[in-house]
């Protein structure tokens, strides 16, 4: 039997804590093994060097948002540039939690949002690259609201307090003339704030709103219990940086060559998801369980809509978000906000023409 290291140990720590924060409709199991395993499903593929250094990597896996983490770990292609990646799926604040801690090197993060609290708060930290320029989610409402104008004294629900989607809702609401607090209730959706508890507390008329991953409203959009209010991915006028890979500044000046290894390996990841619908497919029903061939075909032109092929960390995305960041939390300077964002890993595969696809 391998032993487990005191790192390892730590974050598989960190891991079970944050699974009380975890759930969705298709959460993956989390995964600590690198990309080279034994399993029929890696046979063929390269395998990661004895020698080669390992990243552990903090990322959601309750919705397929993450997707092209994963993929980039089951399909070798961390390994294929040298760095033995281990993934762990983990809620949004236990992510930070390891990486502040140092039992994750760095985070693929969904919500930028708690990654400019952790610098509010004292940890300087890094964003070398921004996954997507969108909000991968929809507004979805009972059947008695059919306009954003007509959630005005009603409760709105939200994962938590610093989900990124409940940042863009109250973002898109306040673009209506609607306040929180004011003309309609902000309802944080149960202790687990997971996407799954959202929908179910619209669902059993706890709320009358929530934004939640296509991948999970779609189906009871199709069974009439929901209807679509808004795709906020499709509003222009709501930037937000998403699928950020943010890790500590120390770490990023310490190890260039190994954060630009794990840049490109992400971008290579997307690349694979543009090209390869089968590979995309497989890990969709792999990770996230989506059976229904509709559902995937879905699924995978969603990500590939929203993914960015040049994932460049751009100060316009987050704006807004941090603007929108709790009113205990003293806000980042535009100072602060610039040094934050390096796009020098993204620019070095940009001139290495890993971004043409």
């Amino acid at each position: 039997m391998e032993r487990i290291s005191p790192r390892s140990a730590g974050l598989l720590g960190v891991l079970v804590a944050g699974l009380a924060g975890c759930g969705s409709t298709a959460a993956p199991a989390a995964s600590t093994a690198p990309a080279s395993g034994s399993s029929a499903a890696n046979a063929g593929r390269p395998s990661a060097r004895a020698s080669a250094p390992t990243f552990r990597l903090a990322t959601g896996n309750t919705t397929p948002s993450t997707m092209y983490v994963w993929l980039a770990q089951d399909r070798g292609i961390f390994a294929k540039n040298g760095v033995n990646v281990e993934s762990v799926g983990l809620s949004g604040q236990a992510q930070m939690q390891a990486v502040v801690a140092g039992e994750a090197e760095g985070t693929v993060h969904t919500g930028a949002d708690l990654v400019f609290t952790t610098q509010a708060q004292g940890t300087d930290m890094k964003i070398v690259a921004t996954g997507s320029q969108v909000d991968n989610d929809l507004l979805v409402a009972g059947n008695d609201i059919q306009s954003v104008e007509q959630l005005r004294g009603k409760k709105v629900g939200a994962q938590s307090l610093t989900a990124g989607n409940g940042q863009t809702t109250r973002r898109l609401m306040a673009k209506y003339g609607l306040q929180d607090g004011k003309d309609y209730t902000l309802v944080v959706t149960g202790s687990a704030g997971t996407s799954a508890g959202a929908l179910a507390a619209l669902v059993a008329h706890q709320v009358d709103a929530v934004a939640v991953p296509p991948a999970l409203a779609s189906p009871a959009i199709k069974q009439g219990q929901v209807h679509l209010l808004v795709d906020l991915a499709a509003r222009s006028d709501l930037p937000i940086g998403s699928n950020v890979f943010a890790l500590k500044t120390g770490y990023v000046q310490q190890h260039p060559d190994i954060v630009q290894k794990v840049v490109d390996s992400l971008i290579e990841s997307v690349r694979l998801i543009n090209q390869d619908k089968g590979a995309a497919e497989a890990e969709l029903k792999t990770r996230f369980k989506l059976d229904d061939q509709a559902a995937l075909d879905e699924e995978w032109q969603r990500q590939v809509e929203v993914l960015a092929k040049t994932p460049l960390p751009r100060k316009e995305d987050f704006g807004d978000v941090i603007a929108a960041m709790p009113k205990d939390i003293k806000p980042l300077t535009d100072a602060q906000l610039d040094a934050m964002l390096d796009p020098t890993f993204v620019n070095d595969a940009v001139k290495r023409g890993l971004t043409k696809f």
